[in-house]
């Protein structure tokens, strides 16, 4: 997916994020079951480890794909390396936020509405820092919201 040719970067860029929904999807009953030990307070430090890794290991593949809808025009940064570093930055913590509302979506304490605004600003502020159009970028579909939130 990510090396055919005749995707756009934006194209490109938007599969990552849906084949990473996708996978987590495959494998609901297992992630639901770690949420809750990953996020007790004893496992802070693991968190933070594993969220730079995730950062250092990702931040040269987003860059390329940055770079390339930098050249063909979908995509408006300056720098893709450290656009790209700010964005999986967002991503994570898009991630710690979508599993927190997925919590509290359990137990009853959000509305399906509230989680999708939450899931709509992450969408939003990284439209605005890639210079990408209004709506033409998604971390999750409506059927992924629907399929952990609804």
């Amino acid at each position: 997916m990510l090396f055919r040719s005749g995707l756009t970067g934006l194209q490109k860029l938007q599969a990552v994020f849906e084949a990473g929904g996708r996978l987590k999807s495959s494998r609901k009953a297992l992630m639901v079951a770690l949420l809750r030990p990953w996020y007790a307070d004893a496992n802070v430090l693991v968190r933070e480890r594993v969220n730079r890794a995730t950062i250092g290991l990702l931040t040269p593949l987003l860059a390329g794909i940055l770079d390339e809808g930098r050249r063909d025009g979908t995509i408006r940064v300056t720098n893709p390396a450290a656009t790209a570093a700010i964005v999986l930055a967002m991503f994570v913590a898009s991630g710690d936020t979508t599993s927190r509302l997925f919590l509290d979506r359990l137990e009853g304490r959000i509305a399906f509405d509230d989680v999708t605004a939450a899931i709509g600003a992450f969408d939003e502020a990284i439209e605005r820092i890639l210079g990408l159009p209004a709506g033409s970028f998604r971390l999750m579909s409506d059927d992924l919201l629907r399929f952990w939130f609804g």
